[in-house]
């Protein structure tokens, strides 16, 4: 029985693992060509690899650091010219930074990776992609972003005596209250 995807080509940057090898499972399942993106090599490829075993031609490894335009451009264009069509594009890719430092300690080099990575990254695939969909008349952009590393990372323990009604509590960065226990 054919699935929703059935015929769909697609790409999941950050596809090696975590939500984005979740998605690529997802996207074979219902039929669809995946080409998962990423910096790590060998184990992506390895992935792919084990993967076309259980889904025969569906699924593909190309290197992008989504950092670096030129890799950005190179991903898009290869996938549009090997398959003739990109049908959704998941930008799963991020890096929340260290996360055992605080905020008010990070340095440049930390600041410039998250940021090129988080931003720059999506608007160089975007710029790339759009077109392509546009032309196409149609196409999916799924954008994934997660803070929550970083904020576990720089959660605040409030003694009892600052905080009477619980017995622990919990300060988020973004001033969002969380009780840990009863």
């Amino acid at each position: 029985m054919a699935g929703k995807l059935e015929g769909k080509i697609g790409v999941v940057t950050g596809g090696g693992s975590g939500i984005g090898l979740a998605t690529v499972k997802k996207h074979l399942a219902e039929g669809a060509t995946v080409v998962i993106a990423g910096t790590s090599d060998e184990r992506n490829q390895k992935i792919a690899d084990e993967l076309n075993e259980q889904y025969p031609g569906k699924c593909a490894y190309k290197h992008c650091d989504v950092r670096e335009r030129d890799d950005d451009v190179e991903l898009i264009n290869w996938v549009n010219d090997t398959y003739g069509r990109i049908d959704f594009y998941v930008c799963n890719a991020g890096y929340a930074g260290p996360t055992d430092i605080e905020p008010a300690t990070y340095d440049f080099e930390v600041f410039d990776r998250v940021f090129k990575t988080n931003v720059y990254g999506l608007f160089y695939q975007m710029t790339t992609l759009l077109p392509i969909m546009e032309a196409q008349g149609e196409g999916s952009i799924i954008l994934i972003g997660s803070a929550s590393p970083f904020c576990r990372a720089h959660v605040r323990r409030i003694p009892r005596a600052r905080a009477p009604r619980a017995r622990t509590s919990w300060i988020w960065p973004t001033s969002r209250h969380r009780r840990a226990s009863a």
